[in-house]
């Protein structure tokens, strides 16, 4: 066996029939730059070699002096095959592997360009050497027969296939790294894979696989998802910087595929981007969602958490039974939002309505969240009939059917004259020509109302009912703080609130342990972005990484630990808490950010303070012995909720039954 071994290069020996060759980086300096050596020790296979790459090369200036004379090809010919290749394993009983790379070689001579430069790593030459191997495994017998290549040849030949194929793929990576015009380029993150992106890592726990790439790229970063660009935010400083004091342009929203043009064509509040339209429906619902349109309500979210509260006790039978509270979570927020948008209520969890309502919620939540579906990001899905497309124009058609549906009663009532109470519904039906409204706007806009109001409330509603269980001895501070402020004559209501800051950090910390939307509505800049040296170019869809801002140990020391006392000192509601300077101060980051924080964050304050302070109030609950509360696993892709847990809920004294009437 034979072997030829440069002093630079990279070796390849077949010990079948003894052919070598090897290449040296530059070999020379010619007239137009620099050329690549390589040598072949078979001279049969000399001019099949010469042939294959010449037909290769857009100048066809490959040369050599003669046949025993080693092959220059310019550089700018292969650098359509280079790739990094670790290693090629062939059987060993025909062919060595790579047996070394050359690090040291000499680049003075390389021209100086970034687009060429990457294709001259030492592991970009190992993969030529194995292409040209591979090609001059095809020899000429004579001018119309050739020799095909033994199996350990054929094996190398694949293997520069799929190794070119794995530098098309890392091409397109390269190509999918935008710069700005002075040449900063996009933040740091995870590379993907072809077509799909990051998705495949993002559809279970997202928010663990977010927070993990956030310690591991920094606090911003970006990812692909199909073909759309994300910058991932985990820093509330920059949060600040970006959607608050760049408001302007960080306040748009991606138009979804599934979201805005299927299930809300075009129309919900929550997904429109941001322009005259979205800016009409937010007049609208603002009417009805801001602080003094809460007041005046106010005496309707107390209703149901009575309501809830005597639910309770009814159902889990003054203690005796254990029950599961999620139904009845829901139902206090179903009818809340009910009230609210239609003046009507339901009058236990087995109305029909109850159902429907709380499934097209989470529906909605489970084919729409930023990670729930790929058909959003790869435009080819959107026009082959799939089974996303199938649950997104069902959804859409049940949306109309039941919250349009409400809204043709209550105009039909209007037109016979009757008695309307006043709700959102009343108001759009009255102003419906003026606000240009037609019949599906009314409808997207009630069931956004219904979705958001609903989801969110609950949410934390039952993760309030599934945590308190497991720590008894937060249960007796609260019950302690209750029959000091409020005793045992009389619920809780909204004046308590100032004077109950035990009550007031328990529901916080269960906002920062599960807030219900880890990853929000996410925001669309209008415009290009370069921050801190990192460019965000227009239309990049930014993430609200919440999950990693409500787990940030310097923030909240301990974060996976449940302690109301990290806030005991935070007097501040969140809606307030939203607008203070420092961002880094903020309790939470449940109800979003800037321009588009949720429009609906004081309703839902206020009736989760009265649920959960009454629950508080009335009962002592525990877990079931051998039935314990999963709270790591959660029941939806977007809007989360705990699996169903059953509970028991004890009255804590005796005039429990007397307050609430039973």
């Amino acid at each position: 066996m034979k072997t030829f071994v440069p002093s630079k290069g990279l070796v390849l020996v077949d010990q079948v029939k003894e052919d070598c060759m090897s290449t040296r980086f530059p070999a020379s300096a010619g007239p137009t730059g620099s050329y690549l050596e390589v040598h072949v020790s078979d001279p049969r296979r000399l001019e099949s070699l010469v042939g294959a790459l010449s037909t290769r090369s857009s100048r066809s200036n490959v040369s050599r002096a003669s046949s025993a004379s080693p092959i220059l090809f310019p550089s700018h010919t292969v650098n359509l095959w280079m790739q990094a290749v670790p290693r090629v394993c062939v059987d060993p009983r025909y062919c060595t592997a790579i047996e070394k790379s050359v690090k040291d070689l000499d680049f003075s001579l390389l021209p100086d360009s970034p687009s060429v430069r990457p294709f001259f790593h030492p592991a970009s030459r190992l993969f030529l050497c194995i292409l040209l191997f591979g090609m001059a495994s095809f020899s000429p017998v004579d001018g119309d027969h050739w020799h095909m290549p033994t199996l350990p040849q054929g094996i190398v030949l694949l293997a520069s296939i799929i190794s070119a194929t794995v530098y098309l793929f890392a091409k397109v990576v390269l190509a999918r790294r935008p710069v700005d015009r002075n040449g900063n380029p996009i933040p740091n993150g995870p590379i993907g894979l072809p077509i799909v992106g990051s998705f495949p890592f993002l559809t279970r726990y997202p928010e663990l696989t977010l927070d993990y790439w956030a310690k591991k790229f920094g606090p911003i970063y970006s990812m692909w998802l199909g073909n759309q660009l994300f910058v991932v935010v985990s820093d509330p400083q920059i949060v600040k910087d970006l959607m608050v004091t760049n408001g302007s342009i960080f306040s748009s929203r991606k138009e979804m595929f599934l979201k805005s043009q299927t299930i809300f064509a075009g129309r919900g509040i929550t997904a429109t981007p941001y322009n005259d339209r979205w800016r009409k429906h937010r007049r609208i619902a603002s009417t009805w969602l801001n602080a003094r349109a809460v007041d005046e309500y106010t005496h309707v979210l107390d209703y149901e958490a009575t309501v809830l509260v005597q639910d309770l006790y009814k159902y889990g039978k003054a203690g005796k039974a254990p029950f599961n509270p999620q139904p009845h979570a829901g139902r206090c927020s179903l009818n809340n939002m009910l009230t609210i948008v239609f003046g009507i209520r339901t009058d236990t969890i087995e109305h029909p309505l109850v159902g429907r309502a709380l499934r097209l919620s989470r529906e909605f939540m489970n084919t729409t969240g930023p990670v729930s579906n790929l058909t959003d990001f790869v435009p080819i899905l959107q026009r082959l009939p799939n089974y996303m497309i199938t649950r997104g124009n069902k959804l859409h058609s049940d949306l109309v059917s039941t919250y349009g549906g409400l809204i043709n009663d209550i105009e039909a009532k209007l037109k016979r004259g009757e008695t309307v109470p006043d709700c959102l519904a009343k108001t759009m039906i009255l102003t419906k020509d003026e606000e240009e409204l037609d019949h599906v706007d009314m409808a997207i806009l009630a069931s956004a109302f219904m979705i958001g109001g609903v989801e969110t409330t609950a949410s934390i509603m039952q993760w309030f009912s599934a945590l308190i269980p497991a720590y008894p001895e937060i249960q007796a501070k609260a019950h302690t703080e209750l029959d000091r402020v409020v005793g045992r004559d009389r619920l809780p209501t909204v004046d308590d609130e100032k004077n109950l800051p035990y009550i007031h950090a328990i529901i916080k910390e269960v906002e920062r342990c599960h807030n219900p939307f880890w990853l929000g509505t996410p925001h669309v800049n209008t415009h290009d972005v370069t921050y801190r040296g990192q460019f965000i170019p227009k239309d990049t869809v930014i993430v609200l990484n919440t999950y990693t801002m409500h787990h940030d140990p310097q923030r909240h020391p301990d974060p996976h630990t449940f302690n109301p006392d990290r806030y005991i000192n935070d007097h501040y509601k969140s809606s307030e808490s939203a607008n203070l300077a420092d961002p880094y101060e903020r309790d939470h980051w449940m109800f979003g950010v800037g321009r588009r924080i949720c429009p609906g964050m004081w309703v839902a304050e206020r009736e989760v303070w009265l649920a959960i302070s009454r629950m508080l109030w009335a009962f002592k609950m525990d877990e079931i012995p051998g039935e314990p509360i999963d709270l790591q696993e959660y029941d939806g892709l977007s809007g989360r909720s705990p699996v169903p847990f059953r509970v028991k809920m004890t009255p804590r004294h005796s005039k429990v039954a007397e307050v609430l009437g039973i």
